[in-house]
């Protein structure tokens, strides 16, 4: 991932999900996960995040991976 900071990765990560046909709503799906990590953050001390959430939209388990190779802030 070539991004700014954690909100950016996870827009260019829904956009990817919504690319791949795994969402419909790629503004709902960002700011649920966006909210999500605002009650509590997904990422570890060693430097991996899971940012994830639930909708009722969406009926079908995806993964988007996502690697920076100079870190996310």
């Amino acid at each position: 991932l070539e991004c700014e900071n954690r909100d950016n990765a996870i827009d260019i990560m829904t956009n990817k999900a919504y690319e791949n046909n795994f969402i419909q709503n790629k503004e709902a799906f960002g700011e649920a996960v966006l909210e999500r990590e605002k009650v509590f953050t997904t990422a570890t001390e060693y430097g991996v995040a899971m940012p994830h959430t639930e909708l009722k939209t969406i009926s079908d388990f995806f993964i988007i991976v996502g690697i920076s190779k100079e870190g996310i802030c």
